[in-house]
């Protein structure tokens, strides 16, 4: 499971991030000043940006349903897999959308 910081934006480095806990090395006897002048973050860093984006929704739960493809000639033939509109309105909200990422 994960959590999302409303209102946290990415920490450009380790040594501005306010989940950085060592006080003197990453636990890997890299100073904490490494970070800060080089700018970079740990390679295992389980911080991941969520960019702006409105209502997020768990994708992998909607249900498809079948249709029939009608051919351009007029042949009715094979199937195609969709999800209807209502299924992807009526989804639960896993995240709410971002005010900055949401449509005016």
């Amino acid at each position: 499971m994960s959590i999302l910081i409303k209102g946290m934006e990415m920490p450009k480095n380790c040594f501005d991030c306010p989940l950085f806990d060592d006080v003197y090395t990453d636990g890997l006897g890299v100073p904490l000043d490494y970070y800060q002048a080089s700018g970079e973050t740990k390679k295992d860093c389980p911080l991941v940006p969520v960019p702006p984006h409105g209502r997020l929704i768990d994708a992998d739960a909607l249900t498809f349903s079948r249709i029939r493809i009608a051919h351009e000639d007029g042949v009715i033939g094979g199937y195609n897999a969709v999800v209807m509109s209502c299924a992807i309105k009526d989804a639960p909200t896993i995240i709410p959308a971002d005010p900055e990422g949401e449509e005016t």
